[in-house]
């Protein structure tokens, strides 16, 4: 199992493409039915659990797709293939958010308490749900890593500066060079 991107790696912050649901071979194209996408999805859940976060998106392991695996405790884990976003409701809430591809740091982030979003599950069904709470708050997370957006971009540009740094130097200092 590889490691996770650390920003500022610019895998990052690229928009992702969408899964195709069905593999070409005459075109040489994995889809989500492939063994190729099936073991990213596993891969993803793992990589959430052993360090205990609440999802792993396709670019923090390197691969500009949409896709992520939230993992709650005491769940399985909810492949999230192609989502989209129906609507966000509820009042805009505040909190200090976390990301796996960016150790240590803590911001402030807002966001809706409940997203009700469309999306294709691992065997390529179709999904609807309502999301609420701690869900939702994950859900808008990962989205945002599929579209190129980070919690740093809700920093000030000097704080973020600094951060970037550090988090250069860690990758430095631990042989990291994702």
């Amino acid at each position: 199992m590889s490691g996770l991107l650390i920003w500022p790696n610019l895998c990052l912050t690229q928009p992702c493409v969408d899964v195709p649901l069905k593999s070409d071979p005459e075109a040489e194209v994995a889809g989500l039915d492939s063994t190729e996408y099936q073991n990213l999805l596993d891969e993803c859940a793992a990589k959430s659990r052993q360090l205990s976060g609440l999802g792993v998106a396709a670019p923090q392991i390197g691969f500009n797709r949409r896709f992520f695996v939230l993992t709650f405790p005491g769940q399985d884990p909810m492949p999230v293939i192609n989502p989209e976003v129906v609507s966000m409701s509820g009042p805009l809430f505040e909190r200090e958010e976390g990301c796996l591809s960016i150790p240590g740091a803590w911001i402030k982030v807002p966001r809706y308490e409940e997203v009700r979003a469309r999306w294709f599950d691992r065997n390529g069904a179709g999904v609807e749900m309502i999301l609420a709470g701690l869900q939702a708050w994950a859900f808008q997370h990962e989205m945002d890593h599929l579209n190129g957006k980070l919690i740093v971009e809700h920093m000030p540009s000097a704080k973020r500066n600094v951060l970037r740094q550090q988090l250069i130097n860690y990758k430095n200092r631990n042989g990291n060079t994702r």
